[in-house]
């Protein structure tokens, strides 16, 4: 008679033994990548609750509703709901909802978008205005690490519409693209850059109160620009823009375009810091439109009309036509000294003082 306890000695087939061990697998392995999303999700709001509290110690205003993390096994999606963030001057800025999302099998990359109702309120003229409205697009992908690169990042503004309520005044934009870097620069001397910047604004609208004499719609902008020299780190951000300007440290403006009506300005040029660390620099500025520059500035009562033939004939004479043909191009040294903005010997505006506390975060 064969016994029970010979049954339970058989050795379990090697077939069956392979599916629990592939099944032990499976569960050791959904295991520990629940664990590894929970922890990630776990340290993104962490890192959400410090960033904020961190805004708040600077002296920003800033706060949300409630926080959320889902997704799970896909995507950590952290949603802030009535986000607002204000510094204290008279600027400040709101969303519905921004969403911020992460693959745990890409955690270097990260999507930030903002849905729902916009809300900015711009101090104009000295008086706070608020505009209210939406956007097709506004997000932002950030990438951390690189072979040449400490981090780098984009945002994209597409058909940005808002209008200040009780005056109807508008705010808005097309097409706006932003990117910047950070890159590995080994050594503060070392003339290589260590951030680049590169925006271009399309069909830009601005507030009345800002308008040029060229009305304020602006057909194109655009900035492309490399920080040379690495900064530094010190015990304030004073001292460690001494010590990249005593190295040689420079902002160089590879490209400046604003096409504005008639007016197409192009510049490029290099800035350093003074030893009071205040902008200095000079630029060529290349502009065409010159003529309607002058009319505009007649009707708006900042030329005399009387002076206007004589300064239309002196800049004629300046100007040159392009070899392939086209509206003539008048070339302007621009010179940045003392806070004063100079064009050839002419002053042209006074400069605010730069405050740099806003680098705190970002060195």
């Amino acid at each position: 008679m064969i016994s029970k306890l010979d049954d339970i000695a058989k050795p379990m087939p090697r077939g069956k033994r392979r599916l629990l061990a592939t099944l032990a697998v499976a569960v050791l392995l959904a295991a520990s990548y629940a664990g590894y999303w929970f922890h990630l999700a776990g340290k993104m709001r962490t890192q959400v609750e410090a960033q904020t509290a961190s805004l708040i110690e600077q002296g920003y205003e800033a706060r949300y509703q409630t926080l959320t993390i889902t997704g799970f096994p896909g995507e950590i999606v952290i949603t802030l709901n009535g986000l607002s963030l204000a510094d204290g001057n008279g600027w400040s800025m709101g969303a519905q909802r921004l969403t911020g999302r992460l693959s745990p099998l890409n955690p270097t990359h990260a999507r930030i978008g903002f849905e729902g109702d916009l809300r900015a309120v711009l101090p104009l003229l000295g008086r706070p205005r608020v505009f209210d409205g939406v956007a097709d697009a506004f997000f932002a992908n950030l990438s951390f690490g690189g072979k040449t690169t400490l981090w780098q990042g984009d945002v994209r503004i597409e058909n940005l519409e808002m209008v200040e309520t009780k005056t109807g005044d508008r705010l808005g934009v097309s097409y706006l693209k932003a990117q910047a870097q950070a890159n590995i620069a080994p050594d503060p001397s070392a003339q290589q850059s260590a951030y680049d910047l590169l925006i271009r604004a399309d069909s830009a609208t601005l507030p009345k109160r800002l308008s040029s004499p060229w009305g304020n719609k602006i057909s194109e902008a655009a900035l492309e620009a490399s920080l040379m020299g690495r900064i530094p780190k010190a015990r304030s951000i004073e001292e460690a823009l001494a010590t990249w300007r005593d190295m040689g440290g420079t902002a160089q403006i590879l490209r400046a375009n604003l096409n504005q009506g008639p007016v197409k300005l192009a510049t490029d040029g290099t800035m350093a810091l003074d030893h009071d660390l205040q902008p200095v620099g000079r630029a060529i500025a290349r502009v065409s439109g010159y003529l309607e520059i002058i009319d505009a500035l007649v009707d708006h009562g900042v030329m005399r009309s009387r002076d206007a033939p004589l300064a239309k004939m002196v800049l004629g004479a300046l100007a040159k036509r392009p070899n392939g043909g086209g509206r003539s191009v008048l070339n302007v040294p621009l010179t940045l000294k003392h806070q004063t903005l100079y064009a050839g010997p002419i002053a042209l505006t006074k400069i605010d003082p730069v405050k740099w506390d806003f680098l705190k975060n970002l060195l």
